[in-house]
């Protein structure tokens, strides 16, 4: 390989860097240059190979996805209707794919803030993420007003919808989602736990 990058060089010192006439070719290959591009695809990993190096550093918990579509009415707390539906489905752990509707308010805690900041609406629902398990769940909410102003964070309970709120939920039921307090951050973060076993399989931050 070194050879193949010597022998590169010296074809930039023997071609100069003079401009191609018109019509001529822009690049020449020469036979060094092909062998460093086979050198460089040989080593680059695929397949399986690739999938071993990524999963010796870290092991990453998988699951099948079912989609469960369900509908909040009006009146209904956003943050509490969505975990009644979590509990009674008797789902281990959830993912919040998609939410469109609207709020009457929206209960929100800023990042770093331990206070919560209400505001009034109607309110449209610009986007709903997170994930929930049976003790408890992580979401973050972005609303807008009538006039387009979006505001974003944690939603907490005190979000009642006005009109509607359309959620689509990822349920995975091989893996176990449940909430612990984490002693380097004294927040209850995400414990990632594959189902019918006692290790964690994964401790995400979640705030």
């Amino acid at each position: 390989m070194i050879a193949s990058l010597v022998e590169v060089r010296q074809h930039v010192r023997d071609n100069g860097d003079a401009s191609p006439q018109f019509g001529e070719p822009m690049f020449r290959p020469t036979p060094a240059i092909f062998s460093l591009l086979a050198l460089l695809v040989v080593s680059i990993p695929r397949g399986p190979a690739a999938a071993t190096t990524r999963s010796a550093t870290q092991e990453v918990p998988t699951s099948a996805v079912r989609a469960v579509a369900l509908r909040l009415l009006p009146g209904d707390d956003l943050r509490q209707g969505l975990l009644r539906h979590v509990r009674s489905g008797q789902w281990s752990a959830v993912s919040v794919l998609t939410c469109v509707g609207s709020l009457k308010q929206a209960t929100i805690r800023f990042a770093n803030q331990n206070e919560t900041w209400c505001t009034t609406g109607p309110l449209e629902i610009v986007s709903l993420v997170g994930t929930a398990g049976p003790d408890g769940a992580h979401l973050h909410i972005a609303v807008s007003d009538a006039e387009g102003h979006t505001v974003g964070g944690h939603l907490m309970d005190g979000s009642p919808i006005h009109t509607t709120a359309e959620i689509v939920l990822a349920v995975l039921p091989d893996l176990r989602f449940q909430r612990v307090t984490d002693p380097h951050t004294g927040f209850r973060e995400l414990l990632i736990s594959p189902v019918g076993t006692s290790e964690p399989a994964s401790r995400v931050p979640a705030r």
